[in-house]
């Protein structure tokens, strides 16, 4: 018999039909409070940085406890004997922002009961818009903080009927809008997504941009003359704000001078003269480069259509005090990855991608230090600094050294 009992025991049991019971009385030992119910969440408000949250009232519960998580990191735990809780200190753009609750009564409490609110992202903006083939355009924004992006085409003063494409991750920046109709001015814009607990919020939209498919030419828009070239994303389109006949105001995009063709009235050069080189060029060649020693720039023509076109544009270094001289020249056989200089023994720095054309005149790049690819000797550009080569961006000088091959047709103007 266990000695920690007290009281009599009763056994019962029956002897000749007649039973006699023996009873047992214990002293009653400590009882488990009683568990709340769980917290039911089921109102919510998001405005900017507050947050509320509202749950009914659990019976027997004094007081609730609720504990703050921004993404997995605790940050805060409060007590309230309301129903109601409101954090003011959401911040960040396309946060997560996690509440735990807790009914509590003495030592009893409830089970955890969590709800989840995102914060409000950051407008994306739109970085390029190009057309990329018919009837499809590649629109590329910056990176913002959230789940991911929609971005909207529509035609003017139709933005309720826009067509919403949505993109699920945050690392892809650039999206393709495709069925847009040949010759109509389209207009892009893009927001940003942030889900959290089933809940989403979206940024406002970016500002507008337009593009038109499938046109070279000059356009009015909104009261404004546009010069489009499709397809070409250095060139996507030129807005001028004097147009008087054939004389032509700055690029937005260049701020050098073009020269619009008399015949196709296709803008294509900085000047007569280069333009006219370039007509009446007889090569077997894919393209034909052009460099304009006053505003130093390197021109990259293509055929499309039987016709040359600017397919790149990009600024350049000349030489200083006369060193790269005007004239009609060919892309030499001997290419250099990489040189360094100056000449002799010691050396202080190493171009790359070298393609000649003219005795020790190159394209390359920029100046590094001796033997590096990114830490910069000379980063000059725009200016007339050179021994006489033309010093590029490095990724322009590659794609010479890539692409154009030897007896391509290099024409080496003052303008």
């Amino acid at each position: 018999m266990n000695k920690r009992r007290i009281g009599a025991l009763v056994l019962a049991f029956t002897i000749c039909g007649s039973s006699v019971a023996f009873a047992d009385t214990t002293e009653p030992g400590p009882t488990e409070p009683t568990p709340l119910e769980k917290v039911k969440l089921h109102k919510v408000s998001n405005e900017g940085s507050v947050q509320k949250i509202k749950w009914d009232a659990v019976e027997g519960a004094e007081s609730y406890k609720v504990t703050v998580f921004k993404n997995s990191k605790e940050i805060g735990s409060f007590e309230t004997n309301k129903n109601t809780f409101t954090y003011t200190k959401a911040e960040g753009y396309g946060q997560d922002y996690y509440y735990h609750v807790i009914a509590k009564n003495g030592e009893a409490e409830s089970e955890d009961s969590v709800i989840g609110l995102p914060t409000k992202p950051k407008t994306p903006q739109i970085k390029k818009l190009m057309a990329s083939k018919t009837k499809r355009a590649r629109v590329e924004y910056l990176k913002a903080k959230g789940d991911g992006y929609e971005v909207a085409s529509f035609t003017y003063k139709n933005f309720d009927k826009k067509k919403i494409t949505k993109v699920s991750s945050m690392d892809k920046l650039y999206s393709y809008i495709r069925s847009i109709k040949n010759n109509q001015l389209t207009y892009i814009k893009v927001r940003s997504v942030n889900t959290c607990d089933g809940r989403t919020i979206k940024s406002a939209w970016s500002p507008a941009k337009t593009i038109k498919m499938n046109t070279t030419g000059w356009t009015t828009i909104l009261g404004k003359r546009y010069y489009f070239v499709n397809g070409d994303p250095k060139l996507d389109f030129y807005a001028y704000t004097k147009f008087k006949g054939r004389k032509l105001g700055r690029t937005v995009y260049t701020k050098v001078r073009y020269y619009m063709d008399d015949t196709s009235g296709e803008l294509v050069a900085t000047s007569r003269a280069m333009w006219k080189k370039v007509k009446e060029c007889e090569t077997d060649k894919p393209y034909i480069i052009t460099v304009s020693i006053k505003y130093k720039r390197v021109f990259i023509y293509a055929k499309k259509n039987n016709k040359w076109y600017v397919k790149y544009n990009w600024p350049c270094v000349t030489g200083a005090n006369g060193k790269t001289l005007p004239g009609d020249f060919t892309v030499k056989e001997k290419k250099k990855k990489k040189f360094s200089g100056p000449t002799g023994k010691i050396k202080y720095y190493t171009c790359w991608y070298a393609t000649p054309f003219h005795g020790s005149v190159m394209f390359h790049s920029q100046l590094y230090q001796y033997l590096s690819s990114t830490k910069y000797y000379n980063r000059d550009m725009g200016v007339d600094t050179s021994h006489g080569c033309l010093r590029m961006y490095k990724q322009n000088a590659k794609w010479i050294y890539d692409h154009v091959k030897p007896g391509t047709k290099v024409f080496v103007l003052e303008k």
